[in-house]
């Protein structure tokens, strides 16, 4: 908890520090991205990304629990950061946690489809957060990016940050926020679940789709999925849990976590040319160095102060 305490003590100071004016960075998204406070073991990545960052303000939106279009249709979030932007400013928008809520359906949709068959109960238990990736989540995607455009910002799409969901090798397939092991549909038929898709099938895979709109629309793509099954692939589930977790589940992240992931975010962000010159990777004095790190894990043996080298995406199938 020292170490914890130490560095929320370290991003307070900075952010009472801010510049008030110039560049701003607007972070939104879920809960994984989102700011907590003092007295909470869970921390959001961008709550860190100032450390990483100089000569710009990072201006943090996200909201836990929110999906692409939770965010989106909600008053409170969207609209808000929308009058806090101004002309050079820039956008990271990150979502897809919220957006598996449904299992691959669309809320709404799922609701009027219960509501249709004279279902009421079971479309008041529907979360409506729930989007489709090939469909419906694309296009709040799609709204963030043009809405971004019109204030004169620049949209950034960063990937969601994987949950800890191993297998004896790797991260599983929904931990990377691919729900084509088991996804849930409607069709002219009715409700499907427990769906499959081959593995090289990417319809239901929330981060493919991201990309895909990425390359449609011209807006950057950070892939922090990627990079961020890499990094706990290096540590390994039980030092992840141990090290990097909130401790609750296998999907928020605690002071250290978070950290090493801004950092990540922040390298990606200077890797694809997006406020390069304002990233400062070394100049956190102290910071990532007063980690608890124990002697027996994996990251022993990979410098913190380094950056990770990040596998090419190249191989990732383009198969629909």
């Amino acid at each position: 908890m020292k170490n914890f305490k130490s560095l929320t003590a370290i991003g307070v100071a900075l952010m009472l520090s801010l510049p008030t004016a110039g560049i701003k960075v607007h972070t939104i998204g879920d809960s994984t991205m989102a700011n907590y406070e003092e007295n909470r073991v869970t921390r959001g990545w961008a709550q860190y990304l100032q450390l990483f960052l100089e000569g710009v303000t990072v201006n943090n939106r996200a909201k836990g629990g929110a999906s692409s279009k939770s965010f989106y249709r909600e008053a409170a979030y969207w609209q808000s950061v929308k009058r806090q932007m101004e002309a050079g400013d820039y956008v990271l928008i990150q979502f897809a946690h919220n957006d598996e809520k449904t299992g691959g359906t669309d809320g709404d949709s799922l609701i009027a489809y219960y509501r249709y068959m004279g279902n009421d109960s079971a479309a008041r238990a529907v979360d409506y957060r729930g989007t489709t990736p090939f469909d419906t989540y694309k296009q709040y995607l799609r709204r963030y990016v043009n809405e971004t455009r019109q204030a004169g910002c620049t949209p950034v799409f960063v990937s969601p940050i994987c949950r800890l969901y191993f297998d004896a090798h790797d991260i599983r397939r929904n931990g990377r926020h691919d729900l084509g092991d088991k996804f849930n549909y409607i069709d002219s038929n009715g409700l499907k679940t427990a769906q499959k898709r081959p593995a090289d099938d990417h319809t239901m895979d929330y981060v493919w789709q991201m990309r895909q709109v990425a390359e449609e629309m011209k807006v950057p793509f950070l892939d922090l999925t990627e990079a961020t099954r890499h990094l706990f692939l290096s540590y390994g589930d039980t030092q992840c849990h141990t090290l990097l977790s909130d401790g609750n589940g296998s999907t928020h992240l605690n002071a250290t976590g978070a950290t090493l992931i801004a950092r990540l975010a922040a390298q990606l962000m200077k890797d694809n040319g997006i406020l390069a010159s304002h990233v400062r990777l070394t100049k956190e004095p102290n910071v990532l160095s007063t980690m608890p790190i124990s002697t027996h894990s994996t990251p022993s043996q990979t410098p913190l102060l380094q950056p990770l080298t990040l596998p090419t995406t190249a191989t990732r199938s383009t198969s629909h």
